[in-house]
């Protein structure tokens, strides 16, 4: 096994509210990053190029005050972001090799939850997989290619149970979970594809067991009917509709979980981001949200600003899609945010597939979702009381969903599409987010001392460390760790 790097150590804080004492708001973890040869369903893949650096993105943690600390090992606060969530290489296609896995964020005994402690978590991790090497599937993607169907679906790293001789082969190893009669687990469900194409996945299967410790014998029999909701659009936007924010729950504050009246708050910013199907800008393909479409530049965003460079972005990022056809175009352009401000940004999904926005550094509101076209009047559907806050939200097929954001952390952030093949190729903007009044460091925190200085700022680099195609990383590992769990 070739070993890559040296050892990627994440130090993690967890605000309490009380003082902290020695021992008690650090959790490390050092993950240790390898070449594999996998053969999930049967076919061996396996790395072949070495790199000097490798970036991980954390869809946990909101890095408050500091959009730099994104993709650096180091320190990273979590706060008091409960909940189940996963880390992955960001760049260079290298998700789809498998590098990515689970964390699971406790509550401090300090913090009530409605329910019992859990006798354990069971993380499933569940994504698409191509028997290609994701250099392979990036080389489709630049040659102007879909990637088309994929090979199959993995469970936490592993193939499908064979429910069928003929079309599972012998030998592929699956994932057994098991749970002891009156024990309580939560299992947080991560779905971590490369394209979401409902018309594709249908004929992919992925299948694991669970299995009580007492059972008599091994699954068996065919597979249940799934729901029936190919024909019918609204089942799964309803399911979607249906989670709300229990208000009368405990908080991880000492005041009322429905506190936050967001319906109350005036939107100071609005933006309506149109997605469509890829096209082609410059002979070569694209994807674009508001007929723009996202070019990374040589010098990081957030360093520009901090030693005045200037050229690297523009802050003219459109609110509304073109009103008269006019061709996509790419380019840097970024959402100015204004710091303290109440966003709105609606997603318009104009694809024939399913589409999932993240968003880093903030956790928002989900108001709204509908299918057609969203109009001024859409707003007098949304959810004006108990919407849940998360940082990633679907957007199906012909649809709009809308989400509202309070801009308390100042950086410049990260909002993309997870598919993974639409972010390669363009579907992302930043939005800058700036204390015009901070001299000191008060709302943003300093420059990482590990942060990786390239562009027109290379000379500025520590620790005689120097960029090397940084966009062409390559990272080739299907070993899915179990989550790690922070309390």
């Amino acid at each position: 096994m070739r070993r890559l790097l040296a050892l990627l150590v994440v130090a993690t804080t967890l605000v309490a509210l009380r003082p902290a004492v020695a021992t008690d708001p650090y959790a490390f973890f050092d993950w240790d990053v390898s070449y594999v040869t996998a053969a999930p369903l049967g076919v061996k893949q396996q790395a072949s190029q070495a790199f000097n650096f490798f970036f991980f993105s954390f869809t946990f943690s909101s890095q408050s005050m500091s959009s730099g600390a994104d993709d650096q090992a180091g320190n990273c606060r979590v706060k008091d972001q409960i909940g189940s969530f996963f880390y992955f290489p960001s760049t260079g296609l290298q998700r789809a090799a498998g590098g990515f896995g689970g964390i699971v964020v406790n509550n401090r005994d300090v913090i009530a939850v409605p329910f019992g402690r859990p006798d354990g978590d069971i993380t499933i991790l569940i994504g698409d997989w191509y028997n290609k090497n994701h250099t392979d599937l990036r080389k489709m993607l630049d040659e102007g290619k879909d990637l088309g169907r994929p090979d199959g679906v993995l469970i936490n790293g592993k193939g499908p149970y064979r429910y069928n001789d003929s079309l599972v082969p012998d030998g592929i190893e699956y994932e057994t979970f098991n749970v002891h009669p009156g024990n309580r687990s939560i299992c947080p469900l991560a779905l971590i594809s490369t394209v979401a194409n409902e018309s594709l996945w249908r004929h992919v299967t992925g299948v694991a067991v669970l299995r009580y410790s007492n059972s008599c014998g091994p699954a068996s029999g065919p597979l249940p009917d799934p729901p029936q909701d190919h024909d019918d659009r609204s089942f799964s936007m309803n399911q979607a509709r249906s989670v709300r924010w229990n208000l009368s729950a405990g908080a991880a504050r000492p005041n009322p979980q429905g506190s936050f009246r967001y319906s109350a708050i005036n939107v100071t910013q609005a933006y309506l981001l149109r997605s469509t199907a890829p096209v082609t800008i410059g002979n070569r393909r694209r994807a674009t949200l508001n007929g723009l479409s996202f070019s990374p530049p040589a010098t990081p965003l957030r360093l520009a600003d901090a030693y005045g460079v200037k050229g690297v972005y523009r802050l003219d990022f459109p609110d509304r899609p073109p009103s008269s056809p006019s061709p996509p175009r790419v380019g840097r352009s970024i959402i100015n945010g204004t710091y303290r401000g109440f966003m709105e940004l609606i997603f318009q999904n104009n694809d024939t597939r399913m589409q999932s926005y993240h968003m880093d550094g903030y956790a928002f509101f989900v108001v709204g979702m509908d299918y057609g076209e969203w109009t001024e009047d859409s707003r007098g559907t949304y959810n004006k009381g108990d919407g849940v806050a998360r940082s990633t939200i679907q957007v199906y097929p012909g649809a709009w969903a809308a989400v509202l954001v309070s801009l308390d952390n100042v950086g410049i952030w990260n909002v993309r599409s997870e598919n993974l093949d639409s972010w390669y190729l363009g579907q992302e903007v930043y939005v800058r987010v700036v204390n015009p009044e901070d001299t000191s460091n008060k709302t943003e925190a300093s420059i990482p001392d590990n942060a990786l200085y390239c562009g027109q700022l290379h000379k500025y680099q520590k620790y005689g460390l120097s960029p090397t195609s940084s966009d062409h990383m390559l990272l080739s590992s299907s070993q899915f760790p179990h989550a790690n769990t922070l309390h």
